[in-house]
């Protein structure tokens, strides 16, 4: 299919304004849009593209019935999209939270067993916040159950408790325990992932950066209302995505995706997008969410396909970024069925002055690996569609490969 002929095209979205710029289709994302709308506004998981993108891809490529795959699946944006469209949808990612939210974001849970248990939740905090008895100690196992009855035992936060003043962390730590009581795993899950959103709201720390650091001029928010809050957005929009999964199915697993093995099965399309060279590790950002699953986030930098984190360096980092990156382009056309598509969002990255242009290497080692390239899009960044807080990134792309065998 022609570029003029994909315009006229029904699966055109019409909040995606294309041009051909320098012999180059370029989309681009007007700041007006909505990028929140349905579950993608439950959360903020900092690097994540348009879903605009992503949902004109899934119509122009794929049919209802089919299966997607995204091996690095972040906040789930992508999988949101393939279940809205018909598609079934595997996520894999190597950070347990991008799996939970994953998982809230696609899942649709009864309104009246999550209203009602919510609610009764809610209940449960506010009599524990008032009753002024309970007390934190992370230490509580050295205790008799007598001294124990109204004591919080927190999970290890690996040193972050230093983002909260006292009283806020007393509060988490009630809100936590209660989730925990919820007895029905769904309602579980959608109040542990509402928790892990507001922590950076609630916390000493900067509100938009990609790194987490202390901003002691950061607004101050009620624990408890902001909970209840975003409880309550996150319920009216469950409502409104009611029957809108038909049959598809989820299937999400947490794992590194060089070393996964990945369910077999015909695999009809893949979306990827990696994290960029020179961006601040997600482990990192998701550091505060981390420590309350008990996971020290420096565990997990290691393993992520990065060049570079805010705090940590790989040794031949740039080597080792090219090589895993080529090892995952090959892994998944080993898994796609012959003529399947796969869509990789990638931005260049700046390495020491010197621009890594991964455009045009993706493009490469796709080639090499026997995809040939359907589409090169390149897609302008603007405020509140991708734009970097420093703006030194203004454009990533979008390339349609094709399995050709």
């Amino acid at each position: 299919m022609s570029n003029k002929e994909y315009r006229k095209t029904e699966h055109a979205d019409p909040d995606i304004v294309i041009r051909h710029l320098d012999g180059i289709e370029t989309w681009e994302i007007p700041a007006k849009s909505d990028t929140k709308y349905l579950s993608h506004s439950y959360f903020r998981y900092i690097g994540q593209f348009p879903p605009q993108i992503a949902r004109a891809i899934i119509r122009q490529y794929s049919k209802a019935g089919e299966t997607l795959i995204d091996p690095m699946c972040g906040g789930g944006t992508v999988l949101l999209e393939a279940r809205l469209a018909g598609l079934n949808a595997i996520g894999i990612d190597i950070n347990p939270v991008a799996i939970l939210w994953s998982k809230v974001r696609c899942t649709y849970v009864e309104e009246k067993k999550l209203i009602s248990t919510i609610k009764n939740h809610l209940d449960a905090v506010q009599r524990d916040l008032s009753s002024g008895l309970i007390t934190i100690d992370r230490f509580v196992q050295d205790r008799s159950p007598r001294q124990t009855k109204n004591v919080l035992e927190l999970p290890d936060l690996h040193g972050n408790e230093e983002f909260y003043e006292k009283n806020t962390l007393h509060q988490l730590a009630i809100i936590l325990r209660q989730i925990q009581q919820i007895e029905n795993k769904d309602c579980r899950d959608f109040a542990l992932a509402a928790l892990l959103a507001i922590l950076r709201k609630v916390s000493l720390a900067n509100k938009k950066k990609m790194n987490v650091v202390i901003d002691m001029k950061a607004k101050k928010y009620s624990v408890f209302r902001t909970y209840e809050n975003q409880l309550k957005t996150m319920i009216l929009m469950n409502e409104k995505m009611r029957g809108l999964f038909g049959n598809t199915c989820l299937a999400l697993q947490k794992g590194d995706i060089l070393s996964f093995s990945i369910p077999k099965g015909p695999i009809d399309m893949a979306i990827i997008h990696p994290p960029y060279p020179t961006n601040t590790s997600f482990a990192e950002s998701l550091r505060l969410q981390l420590a309350f699953m008990g996971i020290d986030h420096k565990s997990l930098i290691k393993h992520e396909v990065q060049v570079r984190g805010s705090y940590f360096h790989k040794s031949n980092g740039v080597q080792r970024y090219l090589v895993d990156w080529h090892n995952i382009l090959k892994k998944i056309y080993g898994v796609l069925r012959p003529q399947a598509i796969c869509t990789v969002v990638v931005g260049d990255g700046r390495i020491e002055y010197v621009r890594l242009p991964m455009g045009a290497i993706t493009c490469e080692f796709a080639t090499d690996i026997g995809f040939s390239t359907e589409r090169f899009i390149r897609h302008t960044l603007v405020n509140n569609t991708g734009r970097t807080l420093n703006r030194r990134m203004t454009q990533d792309y979008v390339i349609v490969l094709r399995k050709v065998s």
